[in-house]
């Protein structure tokens, strides 16, 4: 898969769903390589084939998780990742999800500050996409002051390590939170 041959691969996950159909692994690399070939509702049924077999299956949540936030499926990415392994990518995801959501239902500004403040600690604060998550958090929660200092820091990380989209997304959302608007995404990311 990782060399392009999509073809070979499907063929060599088929067959190792053969040779062990009660394998949650076998579903999960079968479900990743459906995945890349453009298969992505047969994807997600491999991976619940998986985490029916191995219901704590992390990497299985995980990739369950971004399936389904793909197909604006917030509510669902949510419940997955929250049984999966959460580390600092999977936390930054969910606190902006919490953050950003166009659902209000979906929205905790409190959880996603929460959540956005612990990965931050995990990378030890040199991630400026994890500065931004926190800075839309606190928007959410209604602390534009908080956001703004917040995306200011994002801001000069990434024009630090040189991150010219990043730095003109972080620049609009910071004039959203200056003028008190949270920001919300058109479609999950």
């Amino acid at each position: 898969m990782r060399l392009g041959k999509l073809t070979e691969a499907l063929e060599e996950a088929r067959t190792g769903i053969r040779q062990a159909p009660a394998s949650a692994p076998a579903h999960y690399v079968f479900s990743l390589v459906l995945e890349r070939s453009g298969d992505g509702c047969e994807a997600i049924a491999e991976l619940q084939k998986a985490l029916e077999i191995n219901p704590v299956l992390a990497v299985a949540h995980d990739a369950l998780a971004k399936s389904l936030l793909a197909r604006g499926e917030a509510a669902g990415a949510l419940a997955h990742w929250r049984r999966g392994t959460m580390g600092p990518d999977t936390l930054r995801l969910m606190a902006w999800v919490l953050a950003t959501s166009p659902d209000p239902s979906v929205r905790d500004g409190q959880e996603a500050i929460a959540l956005a403040a612990r990965a931050l600690q995990l990378s030890k604060a040199k991630s400026p996409p994890l500065w931004d998550t926190l800075a839309a958090a606190y928007a959410e929660a209604n602390r534009f002051e908080d956001a703004v200092l917040t995306a200011r820091r994002g801001l000069e990380v990434a024009q630090q390590t040189n991150q010219p989209d990043l730095v003109k997304g972080i620049e609009d959302r910071i004039r959203l939170y200056r003028s008190g608007i949270a920001y919300r995404v058109a479609a999950e990311r």
